[in-house]
């Protein structure tokens, strides 16, 4: 068995819904397609694929398998890429769209390191908390947060995010002690309404359990740095990304609350569209970004 023209036919299989899709995008017989993910099943002894008259679909494991089988098979395409040709520094214009807290926080602190390393790329960064349609709008890459919609978009996980509360020293210091989640009703609450629905509370987790917290709040944003500057500005309690009140937490602008309790993470991707080859371009900004947001140094 030729185990990455195998993968290769697994992948799009998953891609195209079938089969017959997948044998057109490959240019081979259908039968051979599927001749090769038996012969990847019976080797992994696993059942990747649920076949019915109707459809086909991956299996939880086929699902675990296709996202490792597209890494390997990008990291094969642009090695036989970079030797066609022969080492020429990534150029061209690059379009991103980046969630608002993770560009100020994690990216732009950075960006110099980017354009330095990389100065024939151009960058244009869209900073928003907008789901963008990366397809229509000619997107090369976008960096989200929570959970992801099923697509056609190759994910890449990046980090979990943590929350917790954070309030201003002087707040604090006017208003009564805060010792169990209970004490928030009688203080003045910023929250960020998301997208979808509205603000919906707060719940948070401790080892004692769990409480929500949904009192009207005294402020309401749609906007995370937002909430986390009226925080810092004395307005009242905000959930906050860690990594966001990192500077004002070490400045001593901020202070936690209710130190104890937490909310729960959320995690961070970058997507891009599913591509059988990669642009240098953008396989060094993917390199770099994931580096930047996960708070390593890139090698």
């Amino acid at each position: 068995m030729d185990k990455l023209s195998a993968m290769r036919s697994f992948v799009s299989v998953v891609q195209n819904g079938g089969f017959s899709g997948a044998a057109r995008v490959l240019g081979v017989p259908k039968s051979r397609v599927s001749q090769r993910v038996s012969d990847l099943e019976a080797a992994l002894a696993t059942r990747l694929l649920h076949r019915t008259t109707r459809a086909v679909s991956a299996t939880e494991e086929g699902r675990f398998y296709y996202e490792r089988c597209l890494v390997i098979l990008e990291e094969i395409d642009a090695a036989d890429q970079a030797m066609h040709r022969g080492g020429e520094a990534p150029s061209g214009r690059l379009t991103v769209s980046a969630m608002s807290g993770v560009a100020r926080a994690l990216l732009l602190p950075r960006i110099a390191e980017f354009s330095a390393r990389y100065p024939k790329v151009s960058l244009r960064l869209s900073v928003t908390d907008r789901l963008a349609n990366i397809t229509e709008e000619g997107i090369d890459c976008a960096i989200r947060g929570g959970a992801l919609e099923n697509s056609t978009m190759i994910s890449r996980h990046l980090r979990d995010v943590g929350f917790a509360l954070y309030a201003a020293p002087g707040y604090l210091a006017a208003r009564k002690p805060i010792q169990q989640p209970d004490d928030l009703a009688a203080h003045d609450l910023i929250q960020v309404i998301r997208q979808r629905g509205g603000s919906g509370g707060w719940l948070l987790s401790s080892a004692e359990g769990e409480a929500l917290v949904d009192h009207p709040p005294r402020l309401e944003t749609d906007d995370d740095d937002a909430a986390l500057a009226a925080a810092v500005a004395g307005a009242g309690i905000a959930l906050c990304p860690d990594f966001a009140a990192q500077r004002p937490l070490a400045e001593g602008r901020l202070v936690r609350v209710l130190p104890g309790w937490a909310a729960p993470s959320r995690p961070v991707y970058l997507v891009y569209p599913t591509r059988r080859y990669v642009s240098a371009r953008l396989r060094c900004f993917i390199d770099w970004a994931s580096a930047a947001i996960r708070g390593t140094a890139e090698g």
